[in-house]
């Protein structure tokens, strides 16, 4: 007897959608280098360590050129040297650069020549010189690895996944993520035999950060404001810095939603991945196979061929978007929705107008003023020794020129005294003795500032 007690369901399909899994990175707004890094930013670094490799080849070759036995004297002129071939490669040439390789007057020919025109001309004339005024102005985008495997296993960008599903939606339990205990899992089985393949997903699974943003309105919440306000996002023991870069994947339906509200809230630049991951969601739209079944399918075909069952989704995650930034940000409520409806696109603007920043030349700024005080240091050092040496040298005749000139000088006063009141016997006396004190004490006095400054210097 055939037991009835259990129904049987027919299921069709109404349509069936691939998902590619793809990434977003989410990077700070770029500004304007400054300092040394904008200096140096034209050129790579092995660039420069090239140019730094030739200064000192060429000056070995200066010092074995020229004739000397004096190790403190080659060393003096290895340093004199590498100032001359560095301020050659910057176009500064002084009256002593043929000097440098001594009596090899053809070796002087042959490497200035190559060194003018090679280093000075090509590269840093040209090349350096056509470049540098466009890296201490324009905003360039920060670097982000170009492809999936780059982003696996060659960087340390966190990666955060936000899609998520249930096995018993009636049971209370936490989501699980749809990329790491669902996609990846099942890569893993099905290329087993791949060790390269296998290592890549290990990898990839250790470094995803689940946040099931879209299964609470207030984790979503959570998320754009943390985003936007450079805060910490912290989920089951798992703590992501949004101040660095990091990067979002999903599925291209669920990232797209991601996508536009981080992209209209202006606080963060969006960079699109160049390439997919190879990972694809599959979803099936599925119904009771009855007779209502093909009056459904058959007017769904129709939307879908024609085009409008598409723009209706695109309406409804626009004005999603647009209702989660008015509840995350109501005074630029406007704004958005000006820039979502009009599609309005920022102004093109020409960065090379604009005037360098002080924030770009700080740095060379301190540069300067550091070795200016130097000099300033060392030429007061020189002027003290210079002085202190005449001082010593001839301190002793110094000193009794100094004393004679002083004694004279009140020994004539006291005369002069002793010539006015010399008719005032008893007053003269007393001033005389007045004047003596004086003398003596004076004399003292002078004796020790003279000692106290041959000290000082």
């Amino acid at each position: 007897m055939k037991d009835t007690s259990k129904k049987s369901y027919r299921f069709g399909i109404y349509n069936v959608r691939f998902y590619p899994v793809q990434f977003v990175f989410v990077v700070p707004l770029p500004t304007v280098l400054g300092g040394i890094e904008a200096f140096m930013a034209p050129f790579s670094t092995t660039v420069w360590t090239t140019l730094f490799l030739c200064c000192v080849t060429i000056t070995l070759i200066c010092a074995c050129a020229r004739v000397e036995k004096n190790a403190w004297k080659v060393s003096e002129n290895m340093v004199q040297d590498f100032l001359n071939v560095t301020s050659i490669l910057f176009g500064q040439v002084s009256g002593t650069t043929l000097k440098m390789f001594g009596n090899k007057k053809w070796l002087a020919k042959i490497m200035l020549t190559i060194w003018f025109l090679g280093g000075g001309y090509t590269i840093i004339d040209n090349l350096y010189t056509g470049s540098i005024f466009s890296f201490m102005t324009a905003i360039q985008a920060p670097k982000v690895p170009p492809t999936f495997q780059m982003l696996v296993k060659d960087s340390e960008i966190r990666i955060i996944t936000m899609a998520s599903f249930h096995f018993d939606e009636s049971a209370n339990l936490s989501p699980f993520s749809t990329l790491r205990s669902l996609l990846i899992p099942a890569y893993l089985e099905l290329f087993n035999k791949q060790p390269n393949y296998i290592d890549m997903l290990n990898h990839l699974s250790k470094k995803i950060m689940f946040v099931p943003i879209f299964f609470s309105y207030k984790l979503w919440q959570s998320f754009i404001r943390n985003v936007t306000q450079f805060k910490s996002i912290q989920y089951e023991h798992e703590i992501l810095d949004t101040k660095s870069i990091f990067a979002v994947m999903d599925d291209s339906e669920d990232l797209k939603y991601c996508y536009g509200a981080l992209k209209w809230s202006d606080s963060r630049l969006i960079i699109k991945a160049k390439e997919d991951t190879p990972f694809v969601d599959i979803r099936l739209a599925v119904g009771n196979a009855n007779y209502l079944l093909p009056i459904f399918v058959k007017p769904m075909g129709l939307l879908l061929s024609s085009g409008l069952a598409k723009r209706w989704n695109e309406l409804y995650d626009l004005y999603s978007i647009l209702k989660d930034m008015r509840g995350h940000n109501s005074s630029n409520y406007k704004k958005y929705f000006s820039k979502v409806m009009y599609n309005v696109r920022d102004p093109v603007t020409f960065h090379e107008s604009d005037p360098v920043s002080f924030e770009s030349m700080k740095d060379i700024f301190v540069l300067c003023g550091t070795i200016l005080l130097l000099a300033a240091l060392i030429i007061c050092y020189e002027c003290t020794h210079f002085i202190g040496s005449y001082f010593t040298k001839d301190w002793n005749t110094l000193y009794s020129r100094i004393r004679l000139s002083f004694t004279l000088r009140l020994a004539i006063v006291r005369r002069m005294w002793t010539a006015v009141i010399c008719s005032f016997v008893q007053v003269r006396t007393n001033l005389n003795n007045i004047i003596c004190n004086a003398s003596s004490l004076y004399l003292r006095w002078i004796d020790q500032f003279l000692i106290y400054l041959h000290a000082r210097l």
